[in-house]
This record gives structure tokens, C-alpha cells and sequence, in this order.
């Protein structure tokens, strides 16, 4: 998006925050930041100054209760190296859905 030097930061922060809202859960965590640049080079992967980064909502199985009862302790920290095994798996071949509806929100706010 283009917008004046003067209002960038405000109009980048204000639709990031927006946009990471508005996405549904996901299966991997993803991240939306807002970049200052005057001519990014999307080639090399520079995308200028970054001023605003925030997470998506994502599912982790691994924080689950089961009826209050006291999980052994190995056994939930074997849980979490599979979830973490799984969620790294999934961002390598994983891709963030975005729903219309998320987008056409987010004309709104401009």
C-alpha cells in the first residue's frame, strides 16, 4: 500500500494489527509485519524497515487439559517436541488461508 511518509507507521500499524486479528485460526503460526521502503527489492528479499510484526492464532495441541487431572511430566514434554516437530514440518510446506471477507475488512480501515 501507498501512503505518505508522514502516516505510514500509524496506517502500517493500524492495518497489521487489523489483518492478524481478523485471520481465522491456523494451522502454523504465521507472522504480518509492516515495512517502510522507498523501492523494496522483492528479489533479494529486502523489504525496507520493519515496524510492526505481530502472530496469527494458531492451534497447538500440546496445551490441552484433560479434566484437571496432572499430567505426567515426560510424557507432556514429549507432547510438546511432537507438536513442536509438527508445527515446524507445517511451516515449510504450510500456507496462511485469508478469506475474502478478512480482505475486503481491511479496505475498510483505509
Amino acid at each position: 500500500m501507498v501512503v505518505p511518509r508522514h502516516l505510514a507507521e500509524e496506517t502500517g500499524r493500524k492495518v497489521a494489527t487489523k489483518f492478524a486479528k481478523d485471520l481465522p485460526m491456523q494451522d502454523h503460526k504465521a507472522v504480518v509485519s509492516a515495512h517502510l521502503s522507498v523501492s523494496p527489492n522483492f528479489a533479494k528479499g529486502q523489504f525496507g524497515k520493519s515496524f510492526c510484526s505481530k502472530n496469527t492464532n494458531f492451534r497447538r495441541e500440546d496445551t490441552k487439559k484433560v479434566d484437571s487431572k496432572v499430567i505426567d511430566l515426560q510424557r507432556r514434554q514429549k507432547k510438546i517436541a511432537a507438536e513442536k516437530d509438527r508445527l515446524k514440518k507445517l511451516r515449510e510446506i504450510g500456507n496462511v488461508k485469508i478469506p475474502k471477507e478478512v480482505i475486503t475488512n481491511l479496505y475498510r480501515i483505509i
